[in-house]
């Protein structure tokens, strides 16, 4: 009994059978013709052409008549499709095999079958050329031979057959790909040109009549650069030479371009040279109307430029307003405090307390002043960048508050703090202002605040982590607003500017600075980042 192919061999086979295209197609005279030379050579009744796929044994030529199609395992063909070579029954009813086959037990009564298999390209046997007789008969080498001579002839049939099947698909799939290239580039945003050596146009998409309004006819032998502003043309001639001195590279160009009605528009460009390209022959040009973007960044940009001035007036007059104001604001002060302590208890109690009120407001408009020239300050002049040990910047900011620290007893603690790129005078203010407020923000523990550090992905985060009153994190950002105050002066002294200028001068030094706290009573963490490597100090405003 001949072996069953591998499973791998097998599906190979199938493959080869569903590529071949033959299954449930009409007669074709090719095939008809080798099964009547066969029956007429061999001097049978039947003889036919089969592809056997994995279930059945399906006939493209049949001479003789019968059914169109056999279950597989039921056909002498099986047997040939399982064995080396040709399959030779001199009489089928006194073989095992296949006795009990039904066109043997049955009409016709097959005694006779000879068959040889057909090979794809690919040497996959994919179908039998047969003859059988209703007598017992043997096959002579001779006839043997006749027979491999006719299947071979079937070889050549399947394979040509094959090749037109491929040729046609490939056909097709060139269609459907240059109808799908087609619409591609038809409905496509961007210009599609294809430019001579010459910069003429040899091809336009129809994309060019939506973006510039030229139909393909006003475009015939017309070059480029003929509609290229008459400033830009060096700039774009340069990129074009260069595409054709650096052929297959890709070349970008930016050029203002004449629409039909008149006016321009900003265009992008990408050039490839493929003018040694056989199918192209020519330099592919995308080109892409970037007009309104353009327009948007110029105006985002004036927006941006108006902003910078405006804001650089501002502190200027901030700076200028609390700097001329101190002197008047002096006098107001010392008068009213002179006021205060030489007509003390001459008028009735409510003048004294007019003057109290007026005495206090002068103090507090000093203090407001005197912050507001401070916040002024952290953004002006020029930002002198140097190496900054922060555990020196940390000893001198303590040093400044070792009042504060002593009055509320406070435990100031740090892990090993590094060197950054700063100014060491701001920085010290940050830690300053902070260490300040945690202090001053204290619950009824004696204050602890711990300064730590570590470099993660090019940056040094500074944490400064307090045990005071906490703040509620829907305030997280408010805090860091100029003036913005979460307490009441008689709660908590100060004007509400610290963190402010803290913020100002960390953002000028190319960091942020936020804060995290679970809420009140639990204590708050400042976070602060820093650039690990030196980087470029963010413009000054003017003065200074």
């Amino acid at each position: 009994m001949a072996a069953m192919p591998s499973p791998s061999a097998e599906t190979q086979r199938l493959v080869a059978v569903r590529a071949l295209g033959l299954v449930e197609t009409p007669p074709e005279e090719r095939f008809d013709g080798i099964t009547r030379l066969a029956a007429r050579a061999f001097n049978v009744p039947w003889a036919a052409i089969s592809v056997v796929d994995a279930t059945r044994a399906w006939y493209k030529s049949r001479y003789g008549g019968g059914p169109p199609e056999l279950p597989r395992a039921a056909t002498f063909d099986n047997h040939v499709m399982l064995g080396d070579g040709p399959l030779i029954v001199p009489d089928a009813p006194r073989d095992a095999r296949f006795a009990a086959f039904p066109q043997v037990a049955d009409e016709p009564h097959l005694r006779f079958y000879a068959g040889h298999p057909v090979a794809a390209a690919d040497g996959s046997k994919v179908g039998v050329l047969a003859i059988a007789d209703a007598q017992p008969r043997e096959l002579s080498p001779a006839d043997t031979q006749a027979l491999r001579n006719l299947a071979g002839w079937v070889e050549r049939e399947f394979n040509l057959l094959q090749t037109q099947t491929e040729l046609k698909w490939a056909k097709e799939a060139q269609r459907r790909g240059e109808e799908h290239f087609r619409l591609l580039i038809e409905n496509a945003q961007e210009i599609v040109l294809v430019l001579e050596a010459d910069g003429v146009m040899r091809y336009k998409s129809p994309s060019i009549e939506r973006v510039l309004g030229y139909r393909p006819h006003d475009l015939v032998r017309k070059s480029l650069f003929e509609f290229v502003a008459a400033y830009d043309l060096p700039k774009a001639l340069m990129v074009f030479n260069e595409a054709i001195r650096r052929s297959g590279t890709t070349q970008f160009a930016e050029f203002q371009c004449r629409h039909k009605d008149g006016s321009w528009r900003s265009m992008e460009a990408w050039l490839k040279n493929l003018l040694h390209d056989r199918v192209v022959e020519g330099i592919i040009v995308n080109v892409r109307d970037v007009t309104e973007l353009t327009q948007a960044e110029a105006v985002a940009r004036k927006t941006a430029e108006d902003l910078a001035r405006s804001n650089q007036e501002l502190e200027q007059f901030a700076y200028a307003a609390s700097h001329d104001l101190q002197e008047p604001l002096r006098k107001i002060a010392s008068y009213t405090q002179l006021l205060q302590q030489r007509y003390k208890g001459k008028f009735d109690a409510e003048a004294d307390k007019f003057i109290g009120y007026i005495v206090d407001g002068a103090y507090r408009m000093q203090a407001l002043i005197r912050d507001l020239l401070m916040y002024s300050r952290a953004g002006r002049g020029e930002l002198a960048l140097e190496p900054a040990d922060l555990e020196q910047l940390l000893a001198q900011a303590l040093s400044n508050l070792d009042t504060a620290i002593q009055g509320n007893q406070a435990v100031v603690t740090h892990d090993p703090l590094p060197v950054v790129m700063a100014s060491p005078s701001q920085l010290t203010q940050v830690l300053q202002n902070l260490i300040g407020n945690a202090i001053k923000y204290h619950g009824e523990a004696p204050p602890a605040v711990h300064v730590s550090a570590a470099q993660r992905a090019g940056l040094w985060h500074l944490s400064i982590r307090d045990n005071g009153i906490g703040i509620d994190p829907k305030f997280a950002d408010r805090v860091f607003v100029i003036f913005q105050r979460l307490h009441t002066k008689r709660e908590y002294p100060g004007t509400g500017i610290g963190l402010a200028i803290c913020k100002k001068i960390i953002e000028r030094h190319g960091g942020q600075i936020w804060l995290e706290s679970e809420g009140e009573g639990k204590g708050t963490t400042f976070q602060i980042t820093l650039p690990a490597e030196p980087v470029t100090p963010a413009a000054p405003a003017a003065g200074g």
